[in-house]
């Protein structure tokens, strides 16, 4: 299965603790977390997703990063340990969200066979017609429920 994050996404959206962890162990946490994901996302959404949206990026970067730090030792006092904690609640709520269907990632394109199941669905903009000057006018989609 593959990982919904790189390294580098980790690296962007993870904490500086993580950097003095090897990169093998670093895709080993985002693998864990991209399984955890496809727990939730696998009632509604084709999984593995091949082209992961920026939302789903953050939640599986959250939940590898509260792993990673679980691992090294968590401080129940410091402050940064606890704003990690609260990224990772915040992940999971978002993935049980997703899976009671309050809300959609924002995926690429809609996976098969998930609109009947009350899947992702991705509205492309209309060429409703041209414009006196040649010039396509184009009525924007409705935007889907999405978001942390």
């Amino acid at each position: 299965m593959p990982s919904y994050a790189t390294t580098t996404d980790l690296d962007t959206h993870g904490i500086a603790a993580l950097s003095n962890i090897g990169a093998v162990e670093q895709q080993a946490a985002l693998d864990a977390a991209s399984a955890l994901a496809d727990s939730y996302l696998t009632d509604r959404i084709t999984t593995p997703i091949t082209t992961p949206s920026q939302d789903l990026i953050l939640a599986v970067c959250a939940v590898a990063t509260w792993n990673l730090l679980c691992r090294r030792g968590f401080n129940p006092e410091s402050s940064a340990d606890s704003a990690v904690r609260m990224r990772y609640e915040d992940a999971v709520r978002w993935l049980e969200k997703v899976a009671g269907g309050s809300v959609t990632p924002q995926c690429v394109k809609t996976q098969a066979g998930a609109a009947g199941l009350g899947g992702p669905v991705v509205v492309q903009p209309a060429v409703t017609g041209t414009d006196a000057d040649g010039i396509p006018i184009v009525t924007p989609g409705s935007p889907s429920s999405r978001g942390w």
